[in-house]
């Protein structure tokens, strides 16, 4: 979990498993998290897995792993920082690869993507 640096009731997290193994990273607001919090504590999740919480959260999916290249632990880091005024997100991918270390394709796993927020 990071900040955004625009507001700081903004979070940024991450489910390096979600879709399948592809990994997500989302931005929610905290404020609303925090005031809608009686009713996502009653949500039973074992009776109603299919439920969504992202319109009482302020869930917003920012980024979503590629898919077909294996568990790549998407979102296992997350660092946001600014260039020339712009903020960015960095997501770290650091299982990348991990299966090709047997020839001389992959030597190194991992990777870093980068997202405009």
């Amino acid at each position: 979990m990071t900040k955004t640096n625009k507001n700081p009731n903004q979070v940024l997290i991450s489910g390096d498993g979600c879709l399948d193994g592809r990994g997500c990273v989302w931005k929610i607001d905290v404020g609303k998290l925090l005031a809608n919090r009686d009713e996502l504590v009653e949500l039973n999740f074992e009776t109603e897995p299919d439920v969504t919480i992202s319109d009482a959260t302020g869930a917003k999916l920012v980024a979503v792993g590629e898919k077909g290249i294996g568990y790549s632990g998407f979102g296992r880091s997350l660092e946001v920082f600014q260039f020339d005024g712009v903020d960015y997100l960095a997501v770290g991918l650091p299982l990348l690869g991990y299966g090709y270390l047997y020839n001389n394709y992959g030597k190194f796993t991992g990777a870093v993507e980068i997202y405009r927020l």
